[in-house]
């Protein structure tokens, strides 16, 4: 029997969406590094932007992360949810098991991104950006919000060493 919450997570945690934040992932962390992205990083963008909380403080529309910018950067990220009024520490403590729990869907929004060509897979397991065009003027709103955490968190995540990403995030790729 599917009840509603489950509806709406496979509504949200889709492989086609999933194609698009990896893909949107990739660009910004392109834009600041200038090389493609290496694929572990890949398993990060859907733990992180399927979780509300972390969208909140992403994309700066909590209340307390509203002076999360772009040019803020990961670490503004963890400090956010560390010192928040209602501390989120949880999240941090929990995003290694969530990367392990969603690196099937991950794996498929992948092979999904390479077969309709946002992706390839290059020299030295590298996520290389294949098409770099706007989205649809048509896109809802909602996902939009999604694929601008995406492309600053892949911006952020460029201007990191993966060394960096991994202690900053408690991760181990």
């Amino acid at each position: 029997m599917t009840t509603a919450l489950t509806r709406e997570v496979t509504a949200v945690q889709n492989p086609a969406l999933g194609a698009t934040l990896l893909w949107r992932f990739a660009v910004g962390y392109a834009e600041v590094r200038e090389q493609p992205t290496p694929f572990p990083l890949l398993f990060l963008p859907l733990p992180m932007l399927f979780r509300q909380e972390f969208v909140n403080v992403i994309t700066g529309t909590s209340r307390r992360a509203a002076g999360v910018r772009k040019a803020s950067g990961l670490r503004a990220v963890v400090d956010t949810l560390r010192e928040s009024k209602h501390a989120k520490q949880d999240l941090l403590l929990t995003l290694h098991d969530e990367v392990l729990d969603l690196r099937q869907l991950s794996l498929t929004a992948f092979r999904i991104a390479v077969a309709t060509r946002l992706l390839t897979l290059g020299e030295g397991a590298r996520a290389w950006v294949v098409r770099r065009e706007p989205l649809p003027s048509t896109t809802p709103e909602r996902v939009r919000r999604l694929v601008f955490g995406a492309e600053k968190l892949g911006y952020w995540c460029g201007s990191l060493s993966m060394y960096e990403v991994a202690a900053t995030l408690h991760l181990a790729f």
